[in-house]
């Protein structure tokens, strides 16, 4: 069996219509996939080394040391085409050959020494896909703080109240199927199944899915599914879903390609008519927690800020010793998760605020009294487009043409 992997300028011309795919380009349509194209059988991507959607650079020699640590793999190199990797048919289908040689060679080569972020979605080939993210959002989830954030105390934060609140009004009603994308310890998915959907949980971190069949386990009212898996390679069918929740992927994926992928796939899983909700971090949660907080002239926060601003690439540099600065991510304007929503084939987008202008209020929040305030104008002001950059999250809603 051959697979070609393409450079993605070579994919980015490709389906711009600039350059032919076929037997003469010596790619096979019917053979590969690096985020996009639907009917083919491989899904595949490969980024580090170089190797980034949109950008036009690769080191395909170091690819090369790493593809052949894998037993009967054969590799070559030609000009723009990254690579066309070989290896024998009986290993399709099992959990040996290249695909134990990837993980032994990500384990040894690329992920301690060279730290770069490797993430290889290969579906329809063997069993399982290998699923590896950015290792310091692993990091920042892999102490199990998820399972209880939104819980501070043991009460509901406003955050998930307002979500709540949100999904009630803007998803389809149950028994619909809901795939929750990105969902984490089961936070929604929990509550949304003992509503009466059937959902079923996707998530990259394998302590996040323990953690969601525990808490599927638990309730016999509120019973789902759970798998690990990557938003930008979904394992569901086309037209499979009534509803899709991304909570979660569109700010942890950080390079636009791979959230037009994720929304790519969201589209596809979707029916006609389906609801997509996605979850975005604001551009300007960075400088109003840290007004509020007091961070704005620590060393260490205050160029996090700028940054965000600036692009909203949010990096900290000191995860471990500051974690509450939170970790890798993308924060959206409203303006720009429309915008990328839509560009993905999604129509009647709407974007609302989820905390509205009283999230500061951390410690009001627990007076009966003034919680009903901070629910009133966050519903109030929940679309006001002068007010929504003053939530810290986003969610947007939107339907599948």
């Amino acid at each position: 069996m051959t697979v070609t992997l393409v450079s993605s300028r070579k994919f980015e011309r490709a389906l711009s219509g600039q350059e032919a795919i076929g037997p003469e380009a010596g790619v096979s349509r019917s053979r590969w996939h690096v985020g996009g194209l639907e009917d083919s059988c491989l899904r595949g991507a490969i980024e580090g080394w170089g190797i980034l959607p949109g950008t036009p650079h690769c080191c395909p020699q170091e690819v090369q040391e790493l593809l052949c640590l894998a037993d009967g793999v054969k590799f070559q190199v030609n000009d723009d085409i990254v690579g066309v990797i070989d290896w024998p048919q009986d290993t399709v289908g099992s959990d040996t050959g290249f695909l134990a040689g990837l993980r032994e060679a990500v384990g040894s080569v690329g992920w301690d020494v060279r730290r770069s972020r490797i993430s290889v979605a290969l579906a329809g080939i063997w069993r399982q896909p290998v699923i590896v993210i950015d290792p310091e959002i692993e990091s920042h989830y892999g102490t199990g703080y998820e399972q209880s954030r939104l819980f501070p105390g043991g009460r509901p934060s406003l955050e998930f109240v307002r979500s709540m609140e949100l999904l009630d009004r803007l998803l389809p009603p149950p028994p619909a199927q809901l795939l929750d994308v990105g969902g984490g310890p089961g936070t929604y998915a929990a509550p949304l199944a003992r509503c009466g959907y059937l959902v079923h949980l996707v998530d990259p971190v394998e302590l996040h899915v323990e953690q969601a069949r525990q808490a599927a386990g638990s309730d016999p009212a509120a019973t789902f599914t759970a798998v690990v898996g990557d938003a930008r390679g979904l394992s569901e069918p086309d037209q499979s879903q009534d509803a899709v929740l991304l909570f979660g992927p569109l700010y942890h994926l950080t390079d636009g390609a791979h959230r037009r992928q994720a929304l790519s796939e969201a589209r596809r899983v979707l029916r006609p008519g389906g609801r997509l909700l996605a979850m975005a971090v604001c551009r300007f949660a960075s400088l109003l927690d840290g007004l509020f907080r007091g961070w704005l002239d620590d060393p260490q926060f205050r160029p996090i800020v700028d940054q965000d601003l600036v692009d909203g690439q949010h990096r900290n540099p000191d995860p471990v010793g500051k974690p509450e600065f939170f970790t890798t991510a993308y924060f959206h304007t409203p303006d720009g998760l429309k915008q990328e929503i839509e560009q993905a084939g999604f129509s009647s987008t709407t974007v609302y605020g989820v905390e509205g202008p009283g999230w500061p209020l951390r410690q009001e929040w627990a007076d009966p009294r003034r919680h009903e305030q901070i629910l009133f104008a966050a519903r109030a002001v929940e679309t006001e487009p002068a007010l929504i950059g003053f939530s810290d999250h986003l969610v947007a809603a939107a339907t599948r043409q």
